[in-house]
């Protein structure tokens, strides 16, 4: 009788001593976490965006803007920010190139319509968080299609550019991307995902 007691005892000791582990555990996940470890991670990020190049930012902020494909391919196919073109002339020109794979939809009309919004995203964000870099962009949005042999590639089907004076008449906030052939600068689009 005395060796169960001993067990009990132990077991019951064993047992307190892990409720009282795992409530630290779930308090301690509860608490909320410290100032410094913030102060902390800001900074990196901060130190992180200062070693980036202009053109390095503008091509992690795009990558984020497009997001995942739903076709098995990256949605950033190029990235390019060519600066000071043409140095000799008065004047700065930048101009961002984006080249990215347009993600599928239900049909040519979907298809067409994420094209234009993921554009419409990208001009907003480029210039409202580059002014002074760009004086314009160019998106190039690519999609497979078929030949007469069936022959499958990805083709150039959505072209448009804005130079920063149009960009500034924009209210990114109310624009409806639709309008892209009324307002772009240089616009086209593929006869297979048009009306």
């Amino acid at each position: 009788m005395a060796q169960t007691k001993k067990k009990t005892i132990w077991k019951r000791w064993y047992m307190i001593v892990l409720y009282c582990f795992v409530g630290l555990i779930v308090i301690g996940s509860l608490l909320p976490d410290s100032d410094n470890s913030e102060t902390n991670i800001n900074s990196q990020v901060n130190v992180e965006q200062e070693t980036l190049t202009i053109e390095q930012q503008m091509e992690k902020s795009v990558v984020e803007i497009l997001g995942s494909s739903n076709r098995k391919v990256d949605r950033l196919v190029e990235f390019d920010y060519l600066d000071n073109l043409f140095p000799q002339d008065e004047g700065r020109i930048a101009v961002a190139n984006i080249r990215f794979n347009i993600n599928d939809n239900l049909n040519k009309n979907y298809i067409r319509g994420g094209a234009l919004m993921d554009s419409a995203d990208l001009f907003e964000h480029l210039y409202a968080n580059y002014p002074d870099d760009l004086t314009a962009v160019q998106i190039m949005g690519f999609y497979p299609l078929s030949d007469s042999y069936g022959k499958e590639e990805d083709v150039a089907v959505l072209k448009i550019s804005i130079k920063k004076e149009t960009a500034d008449k924009i209210n990114w906030d109310n624009f409806n991307s639709d309008n892209f052939p009324i307002v772009a600068d240089s616009y086209y689009i593929h006869p297979a995902l048009s009306d």
